[in-house]
C-alpha cells in the first residue's frame, strides 16, 4: 500500500499501584492479584480513542487498552478534518492490510464499533458483539489515515 506505516505503540497495562509499608509500620497489603485483575477489567469497559492533527499526519491514542469487558468506545476527534473509527477482531489468516482492502469481508475481522466523529467533536459507541480474545485492530478507515498514524493493534487475551 502507498504510504508510510506507523504502528501505534501498544497501550501499556495498567499499573495498579500496590502499598508499600513505611520501615517499621505493621501495615500490610491487603490487596490480591484477584481484586487488581478485577479493577482492571472494569476499568476497560469504556475505551477513549482521541485523534488529532500533527505535523506528519495524525495522532491516535487509546485508553486503556481494550479487554473482553469492553463494552463502549469514546471516539474524541480533535483533528480539523472528519475521521472514522473501527474496532475489529482480526480473524486468523488475514493481515491488516488484506482485511482493510476486504473492508471487514469475506471473514477477514469480526467487527465491533463502527462509526465517525466530524472535527472537534465526540461521539460515544456502543460495542456490537461480545469481544472475544485474539489480535485487534482500532483504526480510521479513510484512505491513508491508518497508514499516517491512525492505527492500534494489539492482542486480547
Amino acid at each position: 500500500m502507498a504510504g508510510k506505516r506507523r504502528v501505534a505503540a501498544i497501550a501499556a497495562a495498567l499499573a495498579l499501584g500496590v502499598g508499600v509499608a513505611a520501615c517499621g509500620s505493621d501495615d500490610e497489603d491487603t490487596t490480591s492479584a484477584s481484586d487488581e485483575t478485577t479493577e482492571e477489567a472494569a476499568s476497560a469497559e469504556t475505551v477513549t480513542v482521541t485523534t488529532a492533527d500533527i505535523e506528519d499526519g495524525y495522532s491516535w491514542e487509546v485508553d486503556p487498552t481494550p479487554t473482553t469487558e469492553t463494552k463502549e468506545l469514546t471516539f474524541v476527534n480533535d483533528s480539523e478534518v472528519e475521521h472514522g473509527l473501527i474496532f475489529a477482531k482480526l480473524n486468523e489468516g488475514f493481515t491488516l492490510e488484506e482485511a482493510y482492502e476486504l473492508q471487514g469481508r469475506k471473514g477477514s475481522v469480526v467487527s465491533y464499533v463502527e462509526g465517525g466523529a466530524g472535527p472537534g467533536s465526540e461521539e460515544t459507541f456502543k460495542v456490537e458483539n461480545p469481544v472475544e480474545p485474539g489480535n485487534y485492530i482500532l483504526l480510521c478507515p479513510i484512505p491513508g489515515h491508518y497508514q499516517e498514524g491512525q492505527l492500534e493493534e494489539g492482542e486480547i487475551s
